[in-house]
């Protein structure tokens, strides 16, 4: 192989412009998501700009023999650990006076993840349906930085490897085969598991390898001929911009990565492959101004997100958009703060063996610091967790141990059955079947069933419907397609009630969130209209929904009713935004609560419960817990000084006592004793 390099690695104006454009799809995609849809994928053309130039220095270096792991490593402490290590802090000193001990907490294990740079691997083990919304989080854009340590962790190990045995495998072949493989899994992941398809290093890495392999064909084209010409390198240019542009108004993040993934992905590789003398590299990127915003666009990639979601932790809701754009702007000062007055000048520090030590040492302490307070629940005794701490607005959390586990007669069912025995063993049963509304209200039934020796079990099947026949084909909770993808669970779970025969059943859904009324908030709330078919082959939609409940649930209705004394739950209100509660953080910064209108409320039920008044049945009665929450005008989530929402949709676990007498009623009239 002909080793002499054919491309010269120098300072690329146009790369620092190219950084800009990515930064700023990035910053106005999680300022404003409504606007910039796609956004997300700059951080996609980090990755490629990542691979090309590390890859470059290391070709470079190995072909002149001077590489050395020490020497690389101790490059990637210098450029990675300053402005980490100080926002870091910033989010630890801040999060003192702001979080309380539940977020200083979960903060503080978010600061290990970021400081031993597996940030990605926490936030998808974390990843679920009860998982706290991204947005409360001040460290998750902290994944990019996980995945891309990972993979340098690795890649120069690699390069070293094939670059020593080039004679044969070449380099570049080892380029293309982990693209492959590392783009395959991407693809047949996607739709089995998005979280670990967004998260995981293995489907990632392809992204940075598409960078390296360009930085190998142009130091080494082989039989190649990469000296286009000035018109072929134009085309490249305006194509490549046009391609970002595009992924960035059409992507939507459900398809991300996979197949969509390539539309900025190639459109990097091509800008890249222009030079900077290209037309639009030269005349657009290579502006002063995108430079300057290319120059700290690492730090003030750092700083905005921590930004955006302590304004979000402080004002309770979305910010309005003055804040947000303060934010934007107040990220760029920090920003610029940053690289002007720490990075600089640690550049031009020569001792790089001191420098290296100290900045592993404050990073370590950094770590630990995160770590102590993962170890001791938040540091309870900060002013801002005492001054909510024994007062009404801090949430009550009522459990009950479960007491042991009974074996579903379906394993895939695994452990969502949860038995809940009475002293007694001949004491009635009650059943309480449902998708996660099962859950969120279950304290409510294990405080009867210890109060009045019941038998209790719970059903629950989050994120899937319990209807019979009926199946989703997107799933935001991954391991609910596991049992909702080919509608047989219902089976399943009736064929157990007609074993078991409860005394009474309790029968819990969603049922507003497939309402024709309920509208995407189009902000990240948590639950967003989901979508039902009866099909085993076609995808749902709005039409397929509304047919799947018209014919499914009166016959689901009508076989409980047939089993045991039915009690359905009518709908519960779905919050149009996450709950504001008054929490005392900082005095100037209180929420102002919002409530849901009662007439949405009634609207977005009328389907559903048109349906329930068709269904004919002898043993059903009707139990409606929005009477806790609505008054003529409004359904609130604030009572009394409970909070009864822990999300958008789900009840708290104080918020289900509220309804305790009204059960009661109903065990009372069935002769329930």
């Amino acid at each position: 192989m002909n080793t002499e390099a054919h491309y010269t690695i120098k300072y690329r104006s146009d790369i620092d412009g190219l950084r800009a454009v990515a930064i700023l799809a990035v910053l106005f995609f999680h300022a404003f998501p409504q606007v910039l849809p796609g956004g997300f994928v700059g951080v996609d053309v980090f990755f490629v700009i990542s691979g090309f130039l590390i890859s470059s220095n290391i070709f470079t270096n190995l072909n002149s023999n001077t590489f050395s792991f020490l020497d690389f490593y101790s490059r990637r402490i210098n450029r990675i650990f300053p402005a980490l290590f100080v926002t870091l802090l910033f989010c630890l000193v801040f999060g003192w006076f702001a979080l309380l001990d539940n977020e200083y907490l979960q903060l503080g294990k978010h600061v290990v993840g970021a400081a031993g740079f597996i940030s990605n691997i926490v936030l998808w083990r974390e990843a679920g349906y009860f998982d706290t919304l991204s947005d409360l989080k001040p460290l998750l854009h902290m994944w990019s930085l996980g995945i891309e340590e990972q993979f340098y962790f690795i890649w120069p190990v690699l390069l070293w490897a094939s670059w020593k045995k080039r004679r044969v495998l070449l380099p570049s072949t080892i380029c293309i085969l982990a693209i492959l493989c590392s783009f395959g899994y991407s693809i047949s992941i996607l739709k089995e598991n998005p979280t670990a398809a967004f998260y995981s290093p293995l489907s990632r890495m392809w992204e940075l390898i598409f960078g390296s392999l360009l930085a190998y064909l142009m130091l080494f084209p082989l039989n190649l001929n990469f000296t286009f010409s000035k018109f072929k390198r134009n085309v490249f240019s305006v194509l490549g911009f046009a391609l970002i542009i595009l992924a960035i108004l059409i992507t939507k993040e459900k398809n991300f990565p996979g197949f969509y993934a390539l539309i900025p992905i190639v459109g990097t590789f091509l800008i890249l492959a222009a030079k900077e003398d290209a037309i639009l590299n030269r005349y657009i990127l290579s502006n002063r101004g995108m430079i300057w915003i290319g120059l700290i666009s690492y730090p003030l990639y750092l700083w905005h997100w921590v930004l955006l979601s302590y304004a979000r932790i402080l004002v309770g809701e979305v910010p309005t958009v003055s804040v947000r754009i303060a934010m934007i702007i107040l990220s760029f000062v920090l920003a610029w703060l940053t690289y002007k007055f720490i990075e600089i000048p640690l550049r031009r520090y020569k001792k790089n063996f001191i420098k290296v030590i100290c900045l592993s040492l404050l990073m370590l302490l950094v770590g630990l610091s995160g770590y102590y307070l993962y170890r001791h629940d938040g540091l309870k005794n900060r002013s801002v967790v005492q001054q909510n701490y024994d007062t009404k607005n801090r949430p009550f959390m009522y459990t009950v141990p479960v007491q042991c586990a009974l074996d579903f007669i379906d394993k895939k069912f695994g452990p969502r059955c949860q038995l809940y025995p009475a002293a007694k063993a001949e004491r009635p049963t009650i059943a309480i079947w449902g998708d996660s509304s099962s859950l969120a209200w279950a304290p409510v039934f294990m405080q009867l069933g210890r109060e009045l020796d019941f038998n209790i079990i719970i059903l629950a099947q989050p994120s899937c419907p319990p209807l019979m026949g009926v199946r989703k084909t997107y799933f935001g909770l991954p391991e609910s397609r596991l049992y909702c993808r080919d509608a047989t669970l219902s089976e399943s779970t009736l064929k157990f009630l007609e074993q078991t025969k409860p005394a009474i059943i309790f029968y819990l859904g969603a049922w507003n969130i497939y309402s024709p009324e309920l509208k995407d908030s189009g902000y990240k709330i948590g639950m967003a209209k989901e979508y039902l078919t009866e099909s085993l082959t076609t995808e749902a939609d709005e039409a397929s929904t509304l047919l799947a409940l018209k014919n499914q649930l009166p016959v689901t209705v009508q076989r409980l009713d047939a089993i045991a004394k039915l009690v359905i739950f009518k709908s519960w209100p779905v919050l149009p935004i996450p709950p504001v509660y008054p929490i005392k953080r900082i005095s100037f910064l209180q929420p102002e609560l919002k409530f849901l209108s009662k007439e949405v409320h009634v609207k977005e039920s009328q389907f559903v419960n048109d349906i329930f008044s068709t269904i004919s049945t002898q043993n059903t009665t009707y139990l409606d817990p929005a009477r806790i929450v609505c008054d003529s005008a409004d359904c609130k989530h604030l009572i009394n000084g409970y909070h009864m929402y822990g999300d958008v949709y789900h009840v708290t676990p104080q918020g289900s006592l509220f309804l305790k007498q009204d059960l009661l009623k109903v065990l009372n009239e069935a002769h329930i004793k």
